[in-house]
């Protein structure tokens, strides 16, 4: 709020009554009045502005080359706010003058740019004493018109002076640009996302590498077929893979390169046995598990690393089917039998036993001679 002098000083000294021409140099002498306070204002404050800027442009360049990132969260929550703190608090280090700018200092400017001593801008601004007799206000304006005349529409406030050679002669302002200018292109399109990125003080999730495995599918005895090897690349029927078969009663191997959880269909299975580190665990303990397929799907699951599914096929009961029955070309005597015999398990042996038809009676005792031999299949 003005005070009653401040308000009185901002209206020009009446010009004589001479005309339009006065009023008008009038105006323009305001005018100049307002320009040099304003010129003064932009030279303080241009200096107090340089110390914030500067931390701020640093601290960009720091975003945006993600040197924050490698603090902790508190750290650097404790780094912002030591920036806002110091940003805040460094105009007050620039000695620059109050940002309050008054009318005898604007008129002062305009004094020292006109180079009269005479200080024409004081004399245009002044005013006589409201108690004054019209005598001696009449004088006045006789006074004030040839200065009018001659400076009403001369006097400049001119461009503000920062002189900031002065204030940074080591042009340390052109290096906090060119810093800022070039992280700025180094981040290119991430520059909201890093900066952004700053100022979140959660915990960051560090991501867990994944589990390395492998596990081997060993068939029982006596049944020829594959025996599947699975790793971490090996993507079954539910992951756009083929389907896994194994045989029912078939043991797995399981070897998990570092301490994990391993599931089977949902159930939590123990380690066998841990084998000390070596080079193909990548220094990490091999923990051994083995497992017995019996369910008809079997779902093995590593906590962090693969998983696998595989069809577990029951037992097939043998097939075994006689071809014919015919009498032997070579020897009349004897019968050729023909057959086919198969089993998922294989074969160890297979026999044909011969009988009598019919149906015996109770009290009928065979002859040794209808006592028929087993006859093994080759």
């Amino acid at each position: 709020m003005k005070s009653q002098s401040d308000t009185a000083a901002d209206n020009a000294a009446p010009p004589p009554a001479q005309g339009p021409d006065i009023e008008r140099l009038s105006s323009t002498f305001r005018r100049a009045v307002w320009r040099a306070r304003a010129a003064i204002f932009v030279e303080r404050l241009a200096p107090k502005l340089m110390p914030p800027a500067a931390m701020t442009g640093l601290f960009l360049s720091g975003s945006w080359v993600q040197l924050w990132q490698m603090l902790p969260p508190t750290g650097r929550m404790f780094a912002l706010i030591g920036f806002a703190a110091a940003a805040a608090l460094s105009p007050k280090l620039v000695k620059s003058g109050s940002l309050r700018v008054t009318r005898a200092e604007a008129l002062q400017r305009l004094d020292e740019n006109t180079g009269d001593p005479s200080l024409p801008a004081h004399t245009l601004a002044d005013r006589p004493d409201p108690l004054s007799t019209p005598g001696s206000e009449e004088m006045w304006k006789i006074h004030t018109q040839p200065i009018w005349e001659k400076w009403g529409d001369k006097i400049k406030a001119g461009s503000p002076r920062v002189n900031m050679q002065s204030r940074d002669p080591h042009r340390l302002r052109y290096a906090v640009v060119l810093c800022t200018a070039l992280t700025a292109a180094y981040a290119g399109g991430e520059i909201g996302t890093r900066l952004k990125d700053v100022f979140d003080f959660s915990t960051p999730v560090v991501p867990v590498p994944p589990v390395e495995a492998e596990a081997y599918v060993r068939a029982p005895e006596r049944i020829n077929g594959p025996e599947p090897k699975l790793t971490a690349a090996t993507k079954d029927h539910t992951q756009g893979g083929s389907r896994i078969f194994a045989h029912k009663n078939s043991m797995m191997t399981i070897l998990v390169f570092g301490d994990n959880k391993v599931t089977i269909n949902g159930t939590d299975i123990t380690a066998q046995k841990v084998i000390p580190p070596s080079s193909k665990s990548n220094g990490k303990p091999t923990y051994r598990y083995e497992v017995q397929l019996t369910q008809e799907n079997t779902a093995i699951m590593i906590a962090n690393g693969p998983r696998w599914s595989l069809s577990v096929t029951p037992d097939a009961i043998p097939d075994v089917s006689l071809d014919g029955v015919t009498i032997s070309k070579d020897n009349p005597n004897s019968l050729d039998v023909n057959y086919t015999k198969k089993d998922d398990h294989g074969i160890e042996e297979s026999a044909v036993e011969m009988k009598a038809p019919g149906e015996r009676p109770p009290e009928a005792t065979p002859l040794p001679s209808a006592q028929l031999p087993r006859v093994y299949l080759p």
